[in-house]
């Protein structure tokens, strides 16, 4: 019994080798070594958008699902885990009628930090400029938010956000109109 249990004892010991990290976690050789880090990143991408609108002086509300198309440019920092880049997202109003001058265009600054190596917490600001054919209104206004990124791989990332957007005659006008958008989408970055 005693020569057993040593022996199990003595197989549970982390294995020692030279270049070989000691540690409480058991060294294994099949183990795949931890994915590179890319410090530029390209990308584009899509996400579907929950969107509640307000209109405060009217006191009307409307929900509606759309699609967001994303294109941004993201540099990381490998010493500091800190980020920040910029992104384009064009809203169409009607997705079978894809028109340039029908729908919500957004141009926002992300910044944010890593907080494990594939998880990226950001905050966003920016403006939006709204454009609707049908009644020929043109809005725009600020826009800020944020949001969860995770790297699924190295080219692929997962994201979650919430946006909230005012409408009013320029671009930093606060405005009476406005909406929140919770946003979930995927990003192909090269």
């Amino acid at each position: 019994g005693l020569l057993a249990v040593l022996l199990v004892a003595c197989m549970t010991l982390p294995l020692r080798a030279e270049g070989v990290p000691t540690s409480s976690k058991l060294w294994n050789p099949l183990d795949q070594a931890p994915p590179v880090m890319r410090t530029h990143n390209w990308y584009i991408g899509a996400a579907g958008t929950y969107a509640w609108q307000a209109d405060l002086e009217q006191a009307t509300n409307a929900d509606e699902w759309q699609l967001a198309l994303l294109a941004g440019y993201l540099y990381r920092s490998g010493l500091t885990g800190l980020a920040g880049g910029i992104e384009v997202a064009w809203t169409p109003h009607a997705i079978d009628q894809l028109r340039s001058d029908d729908g919500t265009l957004m141009v926002t600054g992300r910044f944010g930090t890593y907080v494990a190596s594939k998880t990226f917490l950001y905050g966003l600001a920016g403006f939006a400029l709204d454009q609707d054919v049908v009644s020929g209104l043109v809005t725009q206004g600020p826009v800020v938010g944020g949001g969860m990124e995770l790297d699924l791989t190295i080219n692929l990332a997962l994201r979650v956000e919430v946006l909230h957007r005012r409408y009013g005659e320029d671009y930093l006008d606060w405005g009476d109109e406005g909406d929140t958008q919770a946003r979930v989408g995927a990003v192909f970055k090269f």
